[in-house]
C-alpha cells in the first residue's frame, strides 16, 4: 500500500514539474516557449552587415541571408506553421555584439542569430542551441609585409573587433598549439572595422587608417571578408583556428532551446546546412577575389 501510495505522489510530483518546466520553467528575464507560441510572434536579434549571412537588400528591401534563412526554419518549426505564415510572426530586431545579451536579458528579443560564439563564458550568460555554423578566421595584412601563415604573425599588432572575442581565440589556439609566438591585439571599433573592410574591394577611403593605430593586419571570422578581398596576396585563411556559431536565448529558455535543437538537428540530417552555406557562400574556402 505504501509502496503505491509513494508511486501515486511521484506521478503527481512528475506531473505538477513537468507543467512548470513547461510553462513556468523559465528565469525571469526569459519568456517560455508557450509564452512565444501564445504571444504569435518570434523577435530575433540580427547583425545586418554580413553579406552571405546576414544584410538588408535595398533592391527588394528584405533582409537575407543564411542567418535570416535559419530563422525563418527555426520560426515555422515552433509554431508549426508554413514559410509564408512565417512572415507574419517573425520580426527582426537589430542589435550590435555588445548589446545582445542585454537584449535578452531584458526581454527586447526572444532570440538571438547573430553571429553568438558557442563557448564556454558565453554558456554562463545565456542558453546556447547546438551551432549552426563554424566558420574559421581569416588575415588580412595591411601592410607590404604579408603574413601567410601562423609563424609569420609573431610580433605583429592585429586588429580585431571590439565586442568579440577573437584576440582570445587567437591566443588561446596559439598557446595550445604550442607555437612559439607572441602577438598584440588592438581593438577596433565596429564602425571603424566594418568601413576599412568595405574599403578592401572598393574605391572609398575609409576615415581612418589602421595601420596609424599601429594595425599590421585585420582578424576576424573569414565570412567577412566574402567577395570583400581585393587582393588574394593580402588574404590568409586561418582554417586552424575557427569557432562555432549557436542560437541564443536567455538563460532558462530550456524548452526553447530544446525545440530549436531539435529543428537544428532535422537541419543536419537533410544536409540543409550544406545547401544553404553553398547558396550563400559561406562554405570553407569559397572566399572569392576581385
Amino acid at each position: 500500500m505504501k509502496k503505491k501510495i509513494l508511486a501515486f505522489i511521484l506521478i503527481i510530483l512528475t506531473v505538477l514539474l513537468s507543467f512548470c518546466f513547461l510553462s513556468c520553467g523559465k528565469t525571469d528575464n526569459s519568456k517560455s516557449l508557450s509564452d512565444i507560441i501564445k504571444s504569435d510572434k518570434l523577435r530575433v536579434g540580427i547583425i545586418p552587415s554580413l553579406p552571405g549571412l546576414c544584410e538588408y537588400n535595398e533592391n527588394s528591401q528584405k533582409y537575407e541571408g543564411y542567418e535570416i534563412d535559419i530563422a525563418f526554419i527555426i520560426t515555422q518549426k515552433i509554431f508549426g506553421c508554413t514559410y509564408d505564415e512565417a512572415k507574419k510572426k517573425l520580426v527582426f530586431v537589430i542589435v550590435e555584439p555588445e548589446n545582445r545579451v542585454n537584449y535578452l536579458e531584458n526581454d527586447k528579443v526572444d532570440l538571438i542569430i547573430a553571429g553568438f560564439t558557442a563557448n564556454e563564458l558565453n554558456g554562463k550568460r545565456v542558453a546556447l542551441s547546438t551551432p549552426y555554423l563554424t566558420p574559421s578566421l581569416g588575415l588580412v595584412s595591411l601592410t607590404e609585409e604579408k603574413i601567410k601563415s601562423l609563424n609569420a604573425m609573431n610580433g605583429k599588432n592585429i586588429g580585431t573587433v571590439e565586442g568579440m572575442n577573437t584576440d582570445s581565440l587567437v591566443k588561446t589556439f596559439i598557446r595550445e598549439s604550442g607555437l612559439d609566438i607572441t602577438v598584440n591585439c588592438v581593438k577596433i571599433d565596429q564602425e571603424m572595422f566594418n568601413a576599412y573592410i568595405v574599403s578592401l574591394r572598393t574605391d572609398i577611403t575609409p576615415s581612418e587608417n589602421l595601420t596609424e593605430f599601429g594595425c599590421d593586419c585585420l582578424v576576424t571570422d573569414n565570412l567577412r571578408f566574402t567577395d570583400y578581398v581585393k587582393n588574394k596576396e593580402d588574404y590568409f585563411d586561418m582554417t586552424a583556428v575557427g569557432q562555432s556559431y549557436a542560437i541564443a536565448a536567455a538563460k532558462g529558455s530550456d524548452m526553447l532551446i530544446q525545440r530549436i535543437n531539435i529543428a537544428l538537428g532535422e537541419m543536419e540530417a537533410n544536409d540543409e546546412f550544406e545547401g544553404l552555406q553553398i547558396m550563400w557562400n559561406l562554405k570553407s574556402g569559397a572566399i572569392k577575389y576581385d
